[in-house]
C-alpha cells in the first residue's frame, strides 16, 4: 500500500511549533459560555490568507495569541457550555488577542491596566505587545 509522502500532508494547528503563526478558518476558536475561547487543533493551517482561512493564530508557551481584529467574523456564544472537558489533546487555550492597531487606541492609564491584567493571567506575550504599544506612545 503507498504511504502520502510528508510533503503532500496538510498541516494542522497542532502541528505548529512555539512562536510560528498561521491562518486558520475563523471557526477554528471556539468560545464557552463564559467567554472563554479555545483553538481546535486539528484544523488546517496555511501559511498566508487563502479563502475562508483568515484568522491568524501564534502559537506560544502557554496557548494561542488569535489577532480576531483583522477579521470581520462574529463567534457566537453559547448560553451553556457545550464543551464540558476540553480534551488537551485536541484544543489548547487562547490566552490573548494580539492586535496592535486595537491597543493603540488605549490611553496611557487603560495600558497599564491591560499589562497588569495580562501578567496577572500569565499572558506575557500580550503583556508585551501592550507595553511595546505603551513605550511608542510615551515616546510620542
Amino acid at each position: 500500500m503507498a504511504k502520502l509522502p510528508t510533503e503532500r500532508r496538510m498541516m494542522e494547528i497542532g502541528d505548529l511549533n512555539i512562536g510560528e503563526s498561521a491562518y486558520v478558518v475563523p471557526h477554528a476558536m471556539w468560545v464557552q459560555a463564559g467567554g472563554e475561547c479555545f483553538i481546535h487543533l486539528d484544523y488546517p493551517i496555511y501559511s498566508e490568507k487563502q479563502g475562508n482561512a483568515k484568522l491568524k493564530i501564534k502559537r506560544t508557551n502557554y496557548g494561542f495569541i488569535v489577532f480576531i481584529f483583522d477579521t470581520d467574523y462574529l463567534w457566537p456564544q453559547p448560553e451553556v457550555d457545550g464543551y464540558d472537558v476540553i480534551d488537551e489533546k485536541l484544543n489548547a487555550p487562547v490566552i490573548g488577542f494580539g492586535d496592535a492597531l486595537n491597543y493603540e487606541k488605549l490611553s496611557i492609564q487603560e495600558l497599564e491596566t491591560a499589562i497588569n491584567e495580562a501578567e496577572e493571567k500569565e499572558n506575557f506575550e500580550e503583556a508585551a505587545v501592550l507595553r511595546d504599544v505603551l513605550y511608542k506612545k510615551r515616546r510620542n
